[in-house]
């Protein structure tokens, strides 16, 4: 396969430290190898996420070269301040203390204010959807759903700039397209090479969450108690060649 032709046009500066946030922060989940986010859902819908994120050394290169090459220092690459501010703009979330552990790491709380206005949108289908438990009926259900088609939507509603960023990395997440996974990373490799397209390979993100009874099935993953836990391959979700479709009830 012949890699496309990639010019990244520069940022004007007043939007350069707002660009290099969202990349930042939309990697600390999505392009680490090591990565895991426990969730807290309470009865009222509101809930809080854990989160633990650390960047493999190339991917830590190319967000790097990014940064230079937008006039950035970029030091440390995940800066916890930048982080808090861009997410904490984002739809359904409160507050946002994430803190550096190390240059390339971060971990720390996002709270959200209504699980099912987590990353809303104003058109389609959200990102999460939510029933809470009714007369008669004493459990609940959490559903997340992404598709190429509600990807690139969701993911601005994250950070316009993390788009723009793997849009450039050439991720149907973000760009909508018809790519294979089979095809995503030689694609990648062609372009920044063997090792980024490797930690993406390895890369998976590992998520629980507990909600408030006691869980009775689980699409997508397995549970115990009032824990749901999933295993997801970064693979599946910046290709979506399938659907991604995850439940709990209880």
């Amino acid at each position: 396969m012949k890699a496309p032709q990639i010019k990244i046009q520069p940022f004007p500066r007043r939007i350069r430290s707002l660009v290099f946030a969202g990349f930042a922060a939309c990697f600390a989940v999505l392009a680490s190898c090591s990565a895991s986010v426990s969730g807290v859902l309470q009865r009222d819908s509101s809930g809080s996420l854990s989160l633990k994120a650390a960047l493999e050394p190339k991917t830590a290169a190319m967000i790097r070269a990014f940064g230079s090459l937008q006039g950035e220092s970029a030091a440390p690459v995940l800066n916890s301040g930048t982080i808090n501010r861009s997410l904490g703009a984002a739809p359904g979330i409160k507050a946002v203390a994430l803190k550096n552990t190390a240059e390339e790491a971060i971990e720390g709380t996002i709270l959200v204010s209504k699980a099912g206005d987590f990353l809303a949108s104003n058109r389609g289908k959200n990102l999460v959807s939510y029933e809470p438990a009714q007369a008669g009926r004493p459990g609940g259900r959490l559903g997340i759903h992404l598709d190429r088609e509600s990807g690139p939507e969701t993911l601005r509603r994250m950070s316009d700039e993390a788009a723009d960023y793997l849009s450039v990395l050439m991720a149907p997440l973000a760009t909508g397209e018809s790519l294979g996974k089979s095809e995503y990373l030689p694609l990648v490799a062609s372009v920044y090479g063997e090792g980024v397209a490797a930690e993406i390979a390895a890369a998976r993100l590992k998520v629980v969450i507990t909600v408030p009874g006691t869980v009775t099935s689980v699409k997508g993953g397995s549970f115990s108690g009032r824990e749901a836990r999933f295993d997801i391959p970064l693979l599946d979700i910046l290709v979506l060649e399938t659907p991604l479709d995850y439940e709990i009830t209880w």
